[in-house]
């Protein structure tokens, strides 16, 4: 990704993060669900006044804390540098203690999870269906010839149940786990899947 185009992306980053504030009743203040910086110590430290009920934060605002916490003093000064500073920069950013990912809730394990086989002269179909997942975007069936996940390698993939997989092997049907991925990060696993092998 070249330098310019990734600080806009860190920008518009920190302006969704903004967006997840709500007000926490029980503890009577305003609060994030961020997923990509510490934006309460930004906040804080570039001297926001976020606790305030009428507190607004734009894309240009965010844009200048981007570019100040790079090195520059606003934003046009960080758009018209040369590559080897933007390189310098993007390195202070990402060492800067602000960008990071807070550890957020993993996606549970989809239940339910039934292999149907049907062998044919051609191989085997194998349907897999289990229970959809809250905040999944898409599925990643595996497998292993053994009862042990540590072993097990990816086979399929699909955006919702059923998913189908067909192969043209007679071997014995392996044992398979279903994960939810939610364009970041996988879910548990599922358990072991129920199947009419």
């Amino acid at each position: 990704m070249e330098h310019i185009d990734y600080f806009k992306l860190q920008a518009k980053n920190l302006l969704k993060d903004y967006k997840t504030r709500f007000f926490d009743e029980e503890n009577e203040r305003y609060s994030y669900e961020p997923m990509f910086f510490d934006i309460a110590s930004i906040f804080s430290d570039f001297g926001y006044p976020d606790d305030k009920e009428g507190f607004e934060f734009t894309l240009m605002q965010a844009q200048h804390v981007v570019s100040k916490i790079a090195g520059f003093a606003k934003w046009n000064e960080l758009i018209e540098s040369s590559e080897k500073e933007l390189n310098s920069a993007r390195k202070q950013f990402e060492k800067s203690g602000y960008k990071h990912v807070l550890k957020r809730n993993v996606l549970p394990a989809p239940q339910n999870l039934y292999a149907n086989v049907l062998y044919s002269m051609a191989g085997q179909r194998i349907t897999f269906s289990f229970d959809a997942v809250e905040y999944a975007q898409s599925y990643l069936v595996y497998s292993s010839s053994v009862n042990d996940i540590a072993t097990a390698k990816p086979l399929a993939a699909g955006q919702f149940s059923p998913i189908v997989y067909i192969s043209a092997s007679h071997t014995h049907v392996p044992y398979y786990w279903v994960r939810a991925f939610d364009g970041k990060e996988y879910g548990e696993w599922s358990a072991v899947a129920g199947s009419n092998r």
